[in-house]
């Protein structure tokens, strides 16, 4: 009887194990598709309806963008004028360099086989100015006698001297032009002339003084070839043979140019600026480096050498250069009829596009 008991209490267990289990694996099964129906976005907070209705923020987004690309673009441009090392405005002539501009050469539009008539004017006035302002700020009495350079290569000293050389003879002014580059002097091509016998060939007393001065399209100037290629150029400029030269030459002509070497090629123009005392020199706008500038006039500096100014070449006649331009359509010419110009504008030098030998 005790063993049927306990079997029947067994199969009980049994029952109410299995029973549970089921209840559990639904109770499960319910939860889980509970749970699946809930949806996925829910509601945070709830929606009140505002005391004031909100601006449109579109405006003042679009002016704080444009000034904000406004101030970029000044700072941009700040930075950039702060690291650019050339010549740009006037200012940094008169002001970092304290050199009077004696004139503003304006630059001759490129791509052209002939030059703009317009353009020629505007070079041709430009030139009278300089000649103007240099003879007054040499003051000194007798025959004019200044050296010609530029800190470095392709500022247009070359193109400066010879055609300055002409302003002068077409005041009527005897003058003589020298070519005193006895490393590159390319004058000779500018006049159609002869390279040598040139200057150095004189200093060398290879020829006569009568057999280097060269004539010219103009009446009253005269030029002087740098000769022939010389490893000791530089001690025979500053030889006494080169100061007899000068001394004749003050004797024969009213106005003495030397175009010399630049100054960062060696001892030349300081030498050459030594004789004849005075210096012009051509800056070049965008080309010329301040600090070789700079650093040339601090050598200057100790020479007994005046620096007269300086002429600013192949600058654009227009922002800060618009005061140096001329006003089109008063070029002075002929009534009857306009000869051309002989000037070297309308023949620059070979291959060059602009005024920069």
């Amino acid at each position: 009887q005790r063993a049927v008991e306990e079997a029947r209490l067994r199969r009980e267990v049994t029952i109410a194990e299995n029973l549970y289990t089921t209840l559990q694996q639904r109770y499960e099964e319910a939860r889980l598709a509970e749970a699946s129906t809930i949806p996925d976005v829910r509601v945070l907070d709830t929606a009140v309806v505002p005391h004031q209705p909100i601006k449109n923020q579109a405006p003042r987004l679009i002016l704080l963008g444009l000034f904000g690309g406004l101030g970029l673009s000044l700072m941009g441009a700040v930075m950039l004028d702060r690291l650019d090392r050339h010549f740009r405005y006037p200012q940094q002539v008169t002001g970092e360099m304290g050199l009077a501009i004696l004139g503003a050469v304006p630059r001759i539009k490129r791509g052209r086989r002939a030059v703009d008539p317009e353009d020629a004017r505007q070079v041709i006035e430009a030139l009278r100015t300089v000649r103007l302002n240099l003879t007054h700020a040499y003051g000194a009495a007798g025959p004019l006698l200044v050296t010609i350079t530029s800190p470095g290569p392709g500022d247009g000293k070359s193109f400066v001297s010879g055609n300055l050389a002409r302003a002068f003879a077409d005041a009527g002014q005897r003058t003589l032009l020298i070519d005193g580059d006895s490393r590159r002097g390319v004058l000779h091509r500018l006049f159609k002339g002869l390279r040598k016998p040139g200057l150095t060939d004189y200093l060398t007393g290879v020829v006569p003084l009568e057999a280097v001065v060269q004539p010219t399209d103009h009446a009253t100037l005269w030029f002087i070839g740098s000769g022939s290629r010389k490893q000791d150029a530089p001690e025979l400029l500053g030889a006494p043979t080169m100061a007899q030269l000068l001394a004749s030459a003050r004797a024969s002509y009213q106005v003495i140019l030397i175009d010399s070497s630049p100054l960062g090629a060696g001892v030349d123009p300081f030498l050459l600026g030594t004789l004849t005392g005075s210096l012009l020199i051509v800056l070049r706008s965008g080309t010329t480096d301040r600090e070789l500038a700079h650093a040339n006039l601090d050598v200057l500096g100790r020479l007994p050498i005046r620096v007269l100014g300086a002429v600013l070449n192949d600058v654009e006649p227009r922002g800060a250069y618009r005061y140096y331009s001329y006003l089109s359509g008063y070029a002075a010419e002929d009534e009857a009829s306009a000869p051309p110009q002989r000037w070297a504008v309308a023949r620059r030098l070979p291959g060059a596009s602009s005024p920069s030998a």
